[in-house]
């Protein structure tokens, strides 16, 4: 009888599970994270050897995750355009896997390193505008100044001053802003915000779909 295979379901259970917890900075071990899945405190060992291991996988999982949202951006004839709608896809990314994101960008976790494969994309991305000519300059800073924006915007949403709502509803004349500073012009700006508006708006890929009581209550009350 040949043995049986691991269940992915459980190794994803796992990360998952542990991403909360560290976002949460709750102890992390091994019979917690079991009964957090409903599995045996030997699965987590069978699955990634160590505890070290776990923490560097889920932060892994967070980056790997997180560039193949930002990889289904189109690439259209108006890369400004598209530069917003990969913004938009980094900010409901942070949004809807708030834990993951936390582990990914603010726990430190020793012999882990940022997957470049994200930064990639959005350098890509700004490569594209000043080849079009809308931006000017060196897009490494440029990606850096993107990057710094939509972190510190998701960042604000974690905190509940500020609603998930108002905040995207402020994303185009931060964007004009943010390329109106990076050398575009202002109409052009505006009419390739628009374009990626009306995108966001047909598409359900662009929306947010935030767990129930995740979001701030009107009142100022949570749960």
């Amino acid at each position: 009888m040949s043995p049986r295979k691991a269940d992915p379901a459980v190794r994803v259970a796992l990360i998952e599970a542990a991403a909360q917890a560290l976002a949460n900075q709750e102890p992390l071990s091994t019979r917690r994270l079991a009964a957090a899945v409903g599995a045996s405190p030997m699965a987590v060992y069978t699955r990634f050897g160590s505890m070290d291991e776990l923490k560097r996988e889920v932060r892994k999982e967070g980056f790997a995750r997180f560039a193949a949202r930002l990889a289904e951006t189109p690439q259209t004839r108006d890369p400004v355009a598209d530069l917003y709608l990969m913004a938009r896809k980094y900010t409901v990314f942070a949004l809807e896997n708030e834990h993951l994101y936390k582990v990914m960008f603010i726990e430190r976790i020793a012999g882990a390193e940022m997957e470049r494969d994200a930064l990639g994309h959005l350098l890509n991305g700004i490569t594209r505008c000043i080849d079009a000519g809308r931006f000017t300059g060196d897009p490494w800073p440029l990606s850096l100044h993107s990057w710094g924006l939509m972190h510190g915007l998701s960042m604000i949403g974690f905190t509940g001053v500020f609603s998930y709502e108002d905040l995207l509803a402020q994303a185009p004349a931060i964007g004009c802003n943010l390329f109106v500073g990076f050398g575009d012009q202002p109409v052009a700006a505006r009419r390739s915000i628009r374009t990626a508006v009306k995108r966001i708006e047909r598409d359900t890929a662009f929306a947010l779909n935030l767990p129930e009581a995740v979001s701030p209550d009107p009142d100022g009350k949570h749960d």
